[in-house]
């Protein structure tokens, strides 16, 4: 008889035991066997079922532990999925902007209002009364100035619906320029050989002059 490593408890009930004769018919034995693979056993003038009881697999920790550690690599997956989701998102969403926004600024911005306050900015400091002008001339260049530089500004505001903290700049550049020149056209004549208030003024405009453009740049730059 084959030796197992498991206990076997075979009952073979007297009514049941062979008896002798010429022909010894198989007497078929049940027996139950925990932790091995269900087999059939052949002993000599008999045979044995042997069946096994195996605990569920639900049961084991080991189960457990495997399926926490594939929830947690599904979740993994899925956050990763979502995050590159929402980026291209994001990217796609801040492109449309970016071509809008550009469009808005090369287009209807730039021509209309932001082009012709430069040009007037530059033009202010060749049109400047020279320093032996009187004072009269500087008044009346002042008055045609300052309405000159309000129809610019009223443009300006058009860049405010867009890019309100680009308007505040460009804005602020903009009075500078007022300021230089209202100091300079309200103060008294000076004689031929001071040019400094002349100067001091000029200086002042290309200043703003130079802010205004850094500020359209620099929104530029944050568009592409």
């Amino acid at each position: 008889m084959p030796t197992t490593s498991s206990k076997i408890k075979a009952v073979q009930p007297d009514a049941l035991q062979p008896q002798a004769s010429a022909t010894k018919t198989p007497v078929p034995v049940i027996a139950q066997v925990f932790g091995i693979p269900t087999i059939e056993v052949h002993p000599q003038g008999g045979s044995f079922l042997v069946k096994t009881d195996s605990p569920s697999v639900w049961a084991a920790p080991s189960t457990w532990i495997a399926l926490g550690a594939a929830s947690i690599s599904a979740v993994s997956l899925l956050v990763t999925l979502f995050d590159k989701w929402w980026g291209h998102r994001k990217d796609l969403r801040s492109r449309e902007q970016s071509i809008q926004d550009e469009f808005w600024l090369r287009k209807v911005m730039f021509p209309s209002a932001i082009e012709p306050a430069m040009l007037f900015m530059a033009n202010t400091i060749s049109d400047l009364p020279a320093s032996q002008s009187s004072s009269d001339d500087r008044l009346a260049y002042f008055a045609i100035f300052q309405s000159t530089h309000r129809v610019h500004a009223r443009k300006l505001l058009l860049v405010a619906t867009m890019w309100p903290d680009v308007y505040k700049k460009l804005n602020i550049a903009f009075e500078k320029i007022e300021d230089a020149v209202a100091d300079y056209c309200n103060s008294p004549a000076d004689d031929a050989a001071n040019a400094t208030p002349h100067t001091e003024a000029t200086n002042a405009i290309n200043l703003a002059l130079s802010s205004f453009c850094v500020a359209i740049r620099d929104h530029q730059k944050s568009i592409k």
